[in-house]
């Protein structure tokens, strides 16, 4: 990052500062808020605001802001506005809203389970055309976003494109059975062991277990 102007490096105190403003403010530097980070000091407004020096990590461009106002909200420098409503008639584009939710939103009926356990995503994905293509479309109209590892974040490297079946077989609370010394979801067994899914599902729900599960 040296090439940047005020980096994390390098950083740079405006001069038109007030020292009184400034003083004992470098530790600012390298605060991170949203997609933006602190690379630098640059003085204070009319106002007598303390003026600080953002680099977007997104499109990796510089700005100055009040330091009020990015740790009240302000945490992009708009760039992530390339999610226009041309997109959101896409279903990915919901997927992806709904991954943003559910790890943002305190108040969104799944964030006991995602953000409320810390799970987060890539902070690139914050823009929906990086997401894309990151994960591309999805193959059938079927197909959901699944982590491989449940817990694990929403990265590249931990998403793929599922089925509703996959995607339930991976979850935490998967049923799964000891089955011929491994454990297995109960579909599974199910499929080789030749009975209905629905019947081993019931079975479940009644507190069967064991070889009673899949017996036909």
């Amino acid at each position: 990052m040296s090439h940047y102007i005020g980096t994390i490096d390098n950083p740079i105190v405006g001069k038109t500062a007030i020292k009184k403003t400034i003083k004992n403010k470098e530790h600012l530097i390298g605060e991170m808020h949203g997609i933006l980070i602190i690379s630098g000091i640059y003085g204070s407004n009319k106002s007598h605001q303390l003026q600080v020096i953002t680099l977007c990590t997104l499109c990796m461009n510089h700005g100055v802001r009040s330091y009020d106002n990015i740790t009240k909200g302000v945490h992009s420098c708009r760039c992530d506005k390339l999610n226009s409503k041309f997109n959101k008639d896409k279903p990915e584009h919901a997927l992806w809203s709904q991954i943003k939710q559910r790890c943002d939103n305190s108040k969104h009926i799944g964030y006991k389970n995602y953000g409320g356990r810390g799970v987060t995503y890539f902070f690139a994905w914050s823009i929906f055309q990086n997401f894309i293509a990151d994960m591309g479309r999805r193959p059938t109209p079927s197909h959901q976003i699944d982590r491989i590892d449940n817990n694990g974040n929403y990265v590249p490297w931990n998403c793929r494109w599922a089925t509703k079946e996959e995607n339930c077989r991976n979850t935490r609370n998967a049923r799964q059975e000891l089955y011929k010394g491994e454990m297995k979801h109960i579909y599974d067994i199910a499929e080789k062991e030749g009975i209905p899914k629905r019947k081993i599902d019931g079975r479940w729900c009644y507190g069967v277990r064991g070889e009673k599960l899949w017996s036909k």
